[in-house]
């Protein structure tokens, strides 16, 4: 299971001298203005995901407890700069060394249950060798007795240490690299939280780095193909090229060139930053041209900084059409949850934060929550269980979250699942992303209950901008919100589920009867007597389904339609609806199932979200 700290406290620190990039390879490097203990030498350079020495602020992580922490990252077996080469050293860094005692560095290919049980290494840090950032303006550097080669299995590199004082200026002691959602930067165990490994990328980046001993390219690089892309004719779009640097040098700029129907462009230089190892999506644009059809296309990268490589190559089509029409795009965001899942309760409260925070955001989104992924519950259905194939083979876990099922290029696994996001702005960034492509369809829902309730009748009508291939279905879910937990993990008193999958026409959608780019559907539903209709929405979505690509699953566009809005679901005044409360929460996210004094913030059934002071 992913864990989520509840509690976790922030602090952002000003390091009292700038610095820059550390960048050697044989004998040119790059000084910075902070003090480290070891410099890089010849064929060698310091690497991690982030360089704490290039910041000029640095963020801390704590849980205002006196105890043991534990903080790890994890070089993956394709890192292009550390796999094959050898780890000399280890990096690390403190914020105040005075609160700290028992500091350990390590290595291993799995993460440990303690520093001691490390498999590859463990150094046991001399007390007077303990600088910090705070005082000394210097990291912790610490010479490993025998270098190690990376192999292809790659290894964790990490550091314990215990925190002897709970004072305030002793709550934050993890020194972070302010940069979220960076895949494999950040692990984190402690007693505070359950004891167990947790992904920490959402709070940030670890510290460490490695100081590595091999040969190096300076400007090499990767490219992924692209896959078709539609342009209007005469129209200028844009081909998202993922680019990965795999030399010594942070890449600064790349230059290119476009071949597609007959000719070659001049070649173009974009500015980009994109740090060692790491991967990043730069934009090409195309000129779609006149001439109508399905082209082949060919981006070659020819410099890197400036510098010419051997012609790296992405390739993809192009297809060139007459119209395309366009709506805008309303995102499903999908979450995977269940009661046995003790961090689940933060998670949720982090996606009602982002309905309170950004509802002109959130009412662009429709939401469903799968009781799947740790176990399951009283609450799951067989389509929740059947979409834990989105993790890929490596395991199931919750909480975890899909929007639009696309795998974003941050995502390290080739799934469109991803762990808890950082609370409602990670949410909120992931939408914004999803926001910025239009859709090329669009879903119009009506319902119509029969006399007692007992079933309802969803019709569904469709139109697309574009002619989709057979892969395209539609899928309708029945979800309930304010729904009771019998037994919630990791929750004090109530909780209340939202979002709840009750039920679903067909797991992997249906497909339609397209005419004149329109088509229409209808399913009825069936209403059990324990939910409650005035909680009941539709949801329903068009998506890709593929059946052996779990990133061809793709969801084009979704709409939502709450039942107590439909004739015979709500009273009606001269007026109009009657708006009616759908959720409360405290100012944090916390829901409640009652108001309690302070600041509530309301949800109402139209959508907008307002503040209230209870006394």
């Amino acid at each position: 299971m992913k864990k989520i700290l509840s509690f976790i406290l922030f602090s952002l620190i000003t390091l009292s001298a700038s610095a820059q990039v550390v960048s050697a390879t044989q004998a040119s490097k790059v000084r910075s203005n902070l003090a480290k203990t070891i410099d890089a030498g010849e064929n060698q350079l310091w690497w991690g995901y982030g360089d704490i020495t290039s910041l000029t602020q640095y963020s801390r992580l704590g849980t205002t407890q006196l105890e043991t922490y534990n903080v790890d990252m994890l070089i993956t077996g394709d890192n292009p700069i550390v796999v094959g080469n050898t780890i000399k050293a280890i990096r690390i860094a403190f914020h105040d060394k005075s609160v700290i005692k028992d500091v350990k560095v390590w290595l291993s290919t799995v993460q440990p249950a303690s520093a001691n049980e490390a498999n590859v290494c463990c150094v046991d840090v001399n007390a007077d060798d303990i600088k910090d950032l705070q005082n000394d303006n210097v990291t912790v550097d610490v010479a490993l007795p025998e270098a190690y080669t990376v192999t292809d299995a790659g290894v964790y590199v990490g550091y314990t240490f215990t925190v002897t004082d709970d004072s305030n200026a002793a709550q934050y002691p993890i020194v972070m690299i302010p940069q979220e959602d960076v895949p494999n930067s950040h692990f984190l165990m402690t007693a505070a939280v359950g004891g167990g490994w947790m992904d920490a990328t959402s709070f940030g980046m670890s510290s460490i780095m490695v100081l590595v001993e091999g040969d190096f390219p300076e400007n090499k690089i990767s490219v992924e193909d692209f896959a078709n892309v539609d342009l209007i004719q005469g129209e200028t779009g844009n081909i998202g090229l993922v680019v990965k640097n795999l030399g010594a040098n942070k890449i600064n700029n790349v230059s290119y060139t476009v071949t597609g129907q007959g000719t070659t462009s001049q070649e173009t230089t974009i500015n980009t930053e994109i740090g060692i190892g790491l991967s990043s999506t730069i934009l090409v644009p195309i000129n779609a041209g006149e001439n109508l059809g399905t082209y082949d296309y060919t981006i070659t990268i020819t410099k890197v900084n400036g510098v010419a490589v051997e012609g790296v190559e992405s390739k993809g089509q192009v297809t060139v059409i007459g119209e395309l029409k366009e709506w805008p795009r309303k995102v499903l965001i999908e979450e995977f949850t269940t009661e046995r899942c003790t961090w689940c309760p933060d998670a949720a409260a982090g996606l009602e934060s982002f309905h309170n925070s950004y509802p002109d955001v959130a009412n662009q989104t429709t939401t469903i929550c799968h009781h799947a992924g740790y176990y399951t519950d009283w609450l799951t259905i067989p389509a929740s269980s059947a979409y834990t194939w989105f993790y890929g083979p490596d395991g199931t876990y919750a909480p975890a979250f899909m929007w639009d099922r696309y795998r974003f290029s941050s995502n390290s696994k080739p799934v469109p699942v991803e762990g808890r996001p950082s609370g409602g702005s990670g949410h909120k960034n992931k939408v914004d992303q999803r926001l910025a492509v239009n859709s090329l369809a669009n879903i119009e829902i009506s319902a119509e209950p029969n006399d007692n309730k007992s079933k309802v009748t969803v019709t569904i009508d469709c139109e697309r901008g574009k002619t989709f291939g057979s892969d395209i279905r539609l899928t309708v879910f029945l979800t309930e919100d304010n729904v009771p937990a019998h037994n919630q993990s990791g929750a004090s008193g109530s909780f209340i589920h939202q979002h709840v999958a009750r039920a679903c026409n067909a797991t992997w959608g249906e497909q339609l009867n397209w005419v004149n780019n329109k088509a229409t559907y209808t399913y009825t539903f069936d209403i059990s007597n324990s939910w409650e209709y005035d909680e009941l929405k539709v949801v329903a979505f068009l998506s890709n389904y593929d059946s052996n690509d779990r990133t061809n699953c793709v969801v084009e566009q979704s709409a939502d339609l709450s039942l107590a809005s439909q004739p015979n679901g709500i009273s009606e005044t001269v007026q109009g609806s009657v708006l009616r409360e759908e959720a409360r929460y405290t100012i944090d996210g916390r829901q409640l199932s009652k108001p309690e004094p302070g600041i509530n913030i309301v949800r109402l059934s139209n959508g907008e979200t307002v503040k209230v002071l209870v006394k």
